[in-house]
This record gives C-alpha cells, sequence and structure tokens, in this order.
C-alpha cells in the first residue's frame, strides 16, 4: 500500500438535482350584503417581469436550435435560453433529450456533409476533445474576445477556459463543473471514534474499523464497469503520482504506480456491497440515503438528495469533506468535469448572433437561479456569501478546482481508452486475472486500438 498520507483537499457541493417548480394562485372575491355594502376587493394580479436580455438583433429571422441531455440544471438554462424570444427576429428552441441520444444525435448532426440541425449543442469535457478534433466545432476565440466585456466573461475563471481549449483554440462557452467528494455520516464515525479520512489508506483503517457496525457496509463507489470502474482508478491513480500516457502517447497507467492505485481500489471494492461491480451513480447515491453503506465517493450533485425527504432516511446524519490524497501534494483524487455549449462549424445561422443568445443564457442573472442545480461556471455567484451559506461546500470545491483537480487527458482517444482499461479492471477486480496482468492487457489492446482507429502511428 504505497498511497501516503497526504494534505486534505476540498471538493464541493450540490450539483444535478430535480427542479420542483411550485404553482401557487390566489384570489380575493367581492362580498355583499342586504344590509351593509364592503367594497370589493380587486383579485391579485401578478405583474410579469420582462427578462433582461442584451442582443443585437438580427436584420433576418433567424431559428436558433440547441441540443441538450435533460436535467434540472439544463432545464433553467433552457428557459433562459429562450429569454431571447423577445428580441425582434429570434426564435430559440431547446431539444431537451436522454444522455445517450444526446451523444448520437450530436456526432450525427456534426458529421453530416451539410448544415447542422442544430446551431448550438452541449457538450462536456471528452466529447469537446473528439469533436474539436474532428473539425467539427467552430473555435470561439475571436467572440470571446469581443464580448468578454458586454457579457463579463471574466467572471468564468481560467480553469474553465483552459479546459475549453484544445490545441489552442477555445471551442466550448463554459455553463457548469462539476467534482466528486467525500460523502460520510457523521454520526457513525462519531460514535465509533472514526476521524474523517483525508487519504485512501485512512479510508481504508475507517473502513475496517466501521465493518459489522451500524450499517451493512462501510463504503459504496461507483465502480461499475467500463466508466464507473475507470473513473474511480482515475481518481486513486492520480492521487498516486501517475499518469495515463506519456508524451508519445505511450501508456503509462500500467505502471508501478497504476498498479498500487488499483490494488488499493481493489481492497476498497471488498467493503463494499457485493453488487458494486454492476453499480451505477444513482444505486450508490440510494445506498447512501437509504443508510445501506457509511462512506462514499460522489459527484457534487448528489449531496443534495441526502436531504430529499420524499427518499432519504438520513437526513441531517450526512457531512461532506474533500477529495481524498495519496502522497503528499498530489493530485487530488478527483475527477474535474465541465459542461458548455459548442457551435457547429457548419450552420446556417450567423455564429456571431448565436453566441450572443448562449452568452445571456449563462448571465450572473441567469445563473444564479441555477445555483441550487448545479455548480455553475461564474466565479461571482460561486463565491456569493447567500449562496455559499445554503451551500457550503461550493466554496471547498472552489478550492479544490484552484489545487489542481484535473480533468481526463485532452485526447481524442480516451473513449477507447475508458472502455478497455473499465472492462479489464473489471474483470480482475472480480478475480478472473491480476492487477498487473489485466492492466497490461489494457495498454496493448489501447495501443493497438488507438493506431487502428489512426490517432497513432
Amino acid at each position: 500500500m504505497k498511497i501516503g498520507v497526504g494534505k486534505f483537499l476540498s471538493t464541493g457541493l450540490i450539483l444535478t438535482m430535480t427542479l420542483a417548480l411550485a404553482l401557487t394562485g390566489c384570489g380575493n372575491k367581492a362580498t355583499t350584503n342586504t344590509t351593509t355594502t364592503t367594497t370589493a376587493v380587486a383579485p391579485a394580479t401578478t405583474e410579469k417581469v420582462a427578462p433582461k436580455v442584451d442582443i443585437d438583433s438580427p436584420k433576418d429571422s433567424s431559428t436558433i436550435t440547441l441540443l441538450s441531455a435533460r436535467s434540472a440544471y439544463m432545464e433553467v438554462i433552457a428557459n433562459s435560453l429562450k429569454d431571447a424570444n423577445s428580441v425582434k427576429n429570434i426564435n430559440v428552441n431547446a431539444k431537451l433529450v436522454g444522455w445517450d441520444q444526446l451523444i448520437e444525435q450530436s456526432s450525427l448532426a456534426l458529421s453530416s456533409g451539410g448544415k447542422s440541425p442544430y446551431e448550438a449543442i452541449a457538450a462536456y469535457n471528452r466529447t469537446l476533445v473528439e469533436y474539436s478534433s474532428k473539425g467539427w466545432l467552430l473555435p470561439l476565440d475571436d467572440l470571446v474576445a469581443k464580448y468578454k466585456d458586454k457579457y463579463e466573461l471574466g467572471d468564468i475563471p481560467k480553469e474553465l477556459w483552459d479546459s475549453v481549449t484544445y490545441d489552442g483554440h477555445i471551442y466550448g462557452l463554459p455553463i457548469a463543473q462539476n467534482v466528486e467528494h467525500f460523502f460520510y455520516r457523521k454520526d457513525i464515525l462519531e460514535k465509533n471514534n472514526v476521524k474523517v479520512p483525508t487519504t485512501y489508506e485512512e479510508l481504508i483503517a475507517a473502513c475496517k474499523a466501521l465493518k459489522g457496525k451500524d450499517t451493512a457496509y462501510p463504503l459504496g463507489f461507483v465502480v461499475g464497469k467500463p466508466s464507473g470502474i475507470f473513473t474511480e482508478f482515475n481518481n486513486a491513480l492520480l492521487a498516486n503520482g501517475g499518469k495515463w500516457f506519456d508524451d508519445n502517447d505511450k501508456p503509462l497507467f500500467n505502471g508501478a504506480e497504476g498498479v498500487n492505485a488499483a490494488e488499493t481500489l481493489k481492497e476498497l471494492i471488498s467493503f463494499m456491497p457485493p453488487t458494486s461491480l454492476t453499480s451505477n451513480n444513482d444505486a450508490v447515491m440510494l445506498a447512501m440515503q437509504t443508510g445501506e453503506i457509511a462512506m462514499s465517493l460522489m459527484w457534487t450533485g448528489r449531496a443534495a438528495a441526502m436531504e430529499d425527504p420524499k427518499v432519504s432516511k438520513v437526513m441531517g446524519k450526512v457531512a461532506f469533506a474533500p477529495a481524498l490524497l495519496g502522497e503528499a501534494k498530489s493530485t487530488p483524487g478527483t475527477n474535474f468535469t465541465q459542461d458548455m455549449f459548442v457551435i457547429p462549424k457548419k450552420t446556417a445561422v450567423d455564429p456571431d448572433l448565436i453566441f450572443q443568445v448562449l452568452c445571456n443564457s449563462i448571465s450572473k442573472e441567469n445563473l444564479k437561479k441555477n445555483s441550487d442545480n448545479g455548480m455553475v461556471s461564474r466565479t461571482s455567484i460561486l463565491e456569493d456569501k447567500a449562496v455559499i451559506a445554503k451551500h457550503p461546500n461550493l466554496k471547498e470545491a472552489n478550492i479544490t478546482i484552484k489545487a489542481g483537480a484535473k480533468s481526463y487527458p485532452k485526447k481524442a482517444y480516451m473513449g477507447i481508452v475508458t472502455t478497455i482499461v473499465g472492462n479489464n479492471l473489471s474483470n480482475a477486480m472480480a478475480g478472473s486475472s491480476s492487477i498487473k496482468e489485466a492492466l497490461d492487457k489494457a495498454a496493448k489492446e489501447c495501443t493497438e486500438e488507438m493506431k487502428k482507429q489512426g490517432y497513432t502511428k
């Protein structure tokens, strides 16, 4: 076990939760009496406030359609986008679909020979690299510079601009971000005199101390294949000082750091429910909500669910802590992801107009409406005292990101790597091979497939 004790860094609280819309109405009826007369009270009225829209009106009628996955966060963004319909000659629509449909329809729309049926598409860090590397996206450098002051784009931190930059060009407009962090039952840890883990080594010790006490299982991670186990291996690999590839795209993840990280993960899995190797985010969240597990590493967006009175049996008992570290000064053991808007290179609508509509939807006013649903992309909101008071871990999440939380390597072949490494590691965790054999096999298969698909020579 070589993942050593390290400094405990912070990640945050609250990303995607279901948006509840409460529709209420009231009114007062006029009353009369045969002997006395009372003055009728006028029905209550609600004056609709026009949305703030700062977009130049185009000369010709222009329709802008966004394609995105459906979520509470994107529901709010979609409504903000539609505010642009108040501008003459602008018609904005939002098509919200399932995650698989987004990936499928995005690829089809961007790879076709003609104009894209969508003027804007929601992407994340990995699809951004894939789409931009294939020449499907419009570089946004000039538009960002042109509208930096008008739409206060300097409020978006450098880390996010760096994340949407590929091969020297900006291809995305950041709309949200996310990191994983530590969840734990504070009542159970306090009862058993177990301190909150700050490293992987301390987490193993905590699992041993809590085994058979107060919950069915001490721990629960999302380690289903291929993406779940891949992500948790990535976190442990980075915390252990490891890297995925060298500068010449040669796999490094099967070296000593990778083997040690995977062995650590395998030991942790022994403290998890037996169904863990087929688990997903929803399953682990439910296990935490129902008290089946005492500790977990989950995305910020799952934190609010711990206080959902309709489902949670642990309200007021779950606390949050930073992501784990390995050796001192190593990279935080988490994954930094970003959501963004991209504009297809082949579009029939003026990109300048599309960009303005997108920027207006993520104004300070509009993103503040979304602070309950996700970790927004504007620093001013993340540092807002009222927002922090309601979601204190947002401050810690921002600290973690600035401390060096990393995304997956900006390589177009990472989709291939996810599947190959995830499947091989899952087999090893189930006992079909040793960790070293699985990682060596994965490295060989990745090298062959990357070359076969033209990513490397």
